[in-house]
């Protein structure tokens, strides 16, 4: 009888199968005394909102940029100052590039900063001359130079490219504003699309129905008690801004007034700082309150920033708005104007003590 031939290649096939049966089986084994280990934070993806600061590099915004540099949700696309802002252009970016340089966080990212452009007309209020040498000096704590350079751009040009960049991409960022809208009414001004381009702004300033801030630490502006610094300092670009239908959020001084920065928060915070973020925060804050007291202190700007991304933190309503210029005892006034108002989604209280325990947190990564 003639021999068969054997076709071997079912059962190689089959051998193989087996050996990689036996393979996993050994790895799931191996594996399963570690299944309830957690996930490396490194290999955890973390969603990043693409942000823009346009601060005006007082005091109160030192914090707040600190805040938003150490959060890891953060993707700070550039910084930029107002021209209208408490900083000079060139101290307010030297220092912006330190507090980044202080933070860590950005170590090998390279975010613009610059300032904006030339402007001026007959409403424009400087703020006082301390306080813009406060802001100029850091408040005389001593940072080291940055390496990092400020573009010689404008920042309205910065802001420009950023969003197109980012709208290519399909994504459109945020804006948070910490001084004067000025900046953001010269990109109205050059770009009447602009206010389509970005998810929304979010601006620290104004009052509706608390007392203004124009007379704290300078009896020379006490003739107007109804106007926040920001809005005063250019009421032509917030009602610009307001009236241009960009989206929109106004943390006002309703809500800020109900977060205090006072002594007794400096004092949990000096017993727990951890970081040197923390640290820098403790110091200026302690010597503003050494030198001008805590009456009237809040956390304007460090506020608005947690807001931005937890609005748990306050509560917002539509209100139809309109703003006052030209008398200086009332430039800069919010009034609630039903007849020709424009509607304004704003925060008018706080959660303090959610919000200290979030800055608190934050600031001591």
């Amino acid at each position: 009888m003639q021999d068969e031939k054997i076709n071997l290649a079912p059962l190689l096939l089959c051998f193989m199968f087996m050996l990689q049966a036996c393979f996993l089986n050994n790895v799931a084994v191996a594996s399963a005394g570690k299944a309830h280990l957690p996930i490396e934070a490194s290999t955890v993806f973390i969603q990043k909102t693409p942000v823009i600061i346009d601060t005006d590099m007082g005091v109160d915004d030192w914090s707040a940029v600190l805040y938003l540099l150490n959060r890891k949700d953060v993707d700070i696309l550039a910084i930029t100052l107002p021209i209208t802002g408490q900083s000079h252009c060139q101290a307010g970016m030297n220092n912006v590039n330190k507090l980044i340089d202080l933070s860590g966080k950005m170590a090998n990212k390279a975010i613009p900063v610059a300032c904006g452009q030339a402007y001026t007309h007959k409403y424009v209020a400087s703020f006082p001359s301390k306080w813009r040498k406060e802001a100029d000096t850091l408040g005389g704590i001593n940072l080291p130079l940055s390496s990092r350079r400020p573009l010689s751009i404008s920042a309205e040009t910065v802001i420009q490219e950023a969003v197109e960049k980012q709208l290519k991409l399909g994504i459109k960022p945020i804006i948070i504003t910490l001084g004067p809208l000025t900046t953001i009414a010269n990109l109205l001004e050059r770009d009447p699309h602009f206010k389509n381009k970005v998810k929304q702004v979010i601006s620290m300033g104004g009052a509706v129905s608390v007392k203004g801030n124009i007379c704290y630490g300078d009896p020379q502006y006490c003739q107007n008690t109804v106007a926040e610094w920001n809005f005063y300092a250019d009421p032509l670009a917030a009602k610009k801004v307001m009236e241009s239908g960009i989206p929109f959020k106004l943390v006002l001084l309703d809500a800020t007034d109900t977060v205090p920065l006072n002594r007794k928060f400096m004092n949990e915070l000096k017993h727990i700082k951890k970081t040197r973020i923390a640290e820098f925060i403790h110091t200026a804050i302690a010597k503003r309150i050494q030198s001008q007291g805590d009456i009237g202190y809040c956390f304007w700007d460090s506020f608005t920033v947690a807001l931005a991304f937890d609005e748990g933190l306050g509560s917002f309503k539509q209100l139809p708005l309109t703003i006052k210029y030209g008398d200086p005892k009332i430039s800069g006034q919010i009034v609630v104007d039903h007849h020709s108002g424009h509607y304004v989604q704003v925060a008018l209280n706080a959660n303090a003590k959610r919000f200290q325990q979030d800055f608190l947190e934050m600031i001591n990564r």
